[in-house]
């Protein structure tokens, strides 16, 4: 029997590399479930969009409005129960957007403002008008981010589910191992380390173990962000795919868009557009809470109190000039950095993309070699184990694909978040 064993360190590595991706905490710089070992691999010979040009010329490729998700799945239908709880993307993320804490207490202030407002008095309404455009903004874009928060903890639980299915696949596998390792051992062939095949019998059952508790935390994590209660995240099946490729992306459009859309510049670009003589003390604060340190000299309250409330109003043409000064550099400097945002978020799907068409190609080699070593042991011109080698090379590469399809999911998701691109379906 061959020695088996030396199989199961990559797979190991590979099931801790995904309970990483997996963790809710996990850093992606600031979306069910797509593969299936018959899944057909993605066509290599479809246009090579890695390669196109980042200028921000709109003429340079196409954005492919037709698809409004950007994102080719599988297209299998997923039977649902009468008395089944399902969660779906959008839903997900319509539910975190409407929930969001953050943008809630943003609300509030905004309505507070115009409580002791006097409407006869220019002055106050002036103040209040621009601080409620610079609030509902900021509000929108909280909502934005814990729509972003509640796709990215969706798409981990999509692929924290099908981890640990292969996990238990491995396992079922390793345990056939072992037994064979033991059948040789009793016959005094010398040729399965037993020991330390049940070593790593050991080390699945904890990949297993680890995955198991990722959707435990994960489902507490989407609890958290949509606002629903626990006792349904933990029984509720998301019903979406991950992705198995991307669409092409036009650099200038996505740019462009993002400049149109969000919603922290759409803020300062209110600021500097309304900011007048009778609004500045308000415009001053409004810019110390978009750009923390500015606007703090000559920031006072009425009466002379709060931070530098010994300095005297400032309501001259020159104070003005200078915070539409500031305004307008925040806003070029905020529009460089949404644009290396989008820029950076498409490389990031590109190479996942890429990434995803090779995990399927060599998910397709691992399934050759499996169907060949099973034809093999049957007319006994292989020696017993190789179908099994096979097969746990073929569960490997299905761990894979599963990491590159999440890695994806994560990329878009964070593409669609740094544009700020509305919820299909939604107010937001």
């Amino acid at each position: 029997m061959p020695r088996l064993f030396v199989y199961l360190p990559p797979l190991i590595l590979l099931m801790a590399g995904l309970a990483m991706l997996l963790s809710p905490t996990a850093f992606w710089h600031d979306r069910a479930l797509g593969f299936a070992p018959t899944t057909t691999t993605p066509n290599l010979n479809e246009p090579n969009w890695a390669e196109h040009s980042d200028a921000t010329s709109k003429s340079n490729l196409t954005l492919g409005t037709d698809s409004p998700n950007e994102l080719e799945t599988t297209s299998d239908i997923t039977t649902i129960t009468s008395d089944e709880i399902v969660y779906e993307l959008n839903q997900v993320r319509d539910w975190a957007a409407n929930y969001s804490p953050e943008a809630a207490l943003l609300d509030s202030e905004s309505r507070a403002v115009m409580c002791n407002v006097d409407p006869k008095d220019e002055e106050s309404c002036c103040s209040a008008r621009l601080i409620q455009s610079v609030l509902c903004e900021l509000a929108l874009g909280r909502r934005a981010d814990d729509a972003f928060a509640a796709a990215k903890a969706y798409h981990q639980l999509i692929a924290a589910t099908e981890g640990q299915r292969i996990a238990q696949q491995a396992l079922a596998t390793q345990m056939e191992l072992v037994a064979m390792a033991e059948t040789a051992a009793s016959l005094d062939i010398r040729d399965g380390d037993v020991m330390k095949l049940n070593q790593d019998r050991i080390d699945l059952v904890q990949a297993e173990l680890a995955q198991s508790f990722s959707i435990r935390k994960l489902r507490q994590e989407l609890a958290r962000v949509t606002g629903r209660d626990e006792s349904e995240a933990a029984v509720a099946r998301p019903i979406d795919f991950l992705p198995t490729t991307a669409e092409p992306i036009d650099t200038g459009v996505a740019v462009a868009t993002a400049l149109a859309q969000r919603h922290d510049l759409r803020a300062v670009a209110n600021l500097c557009q309304r900011m007048n003589r009778c609004n500045l003390p308000a415009a001053r604060q409004l810019l110390g809470a978009v750009s923390p340190g500015v606007g703090l000299s000559l920031a006072s309250l009425s009466g002379k109190k709060g931070l530098f409330g010994c300095l005297k109003d400032d309501h001259s043409d020159d104070d003005l000039a200078t915070r539409r000064r500031q305004c307008r550099d925040l806003h070029r400097s905020l529009s460089r950095t949404i644009r290396n945002q989008v820029l950076q978020a498409i490389l990031d799907v590109r190479l996942a993309h890429k990434k995803t068409q090779l995990a399927f190609e060599r998910l397709e080699l691992a399934e050759r070699r499996f169907d060949a070593a099973s034809v093999k042991l049957r007319i006994e011109k292989a020696m017993p184990g190789t179908d099994v080698i096979a097969e746990l090379e073929l569960i490997q590469m299905q761990g894979e694909v599963v990491k590159t399809q999440l890695e994806l999911a994560l990329a878009v998701d964070t593409l669609h978040n740094v544009r700020n691109d509305p919820i299909p379906g939604s107010r937001y």
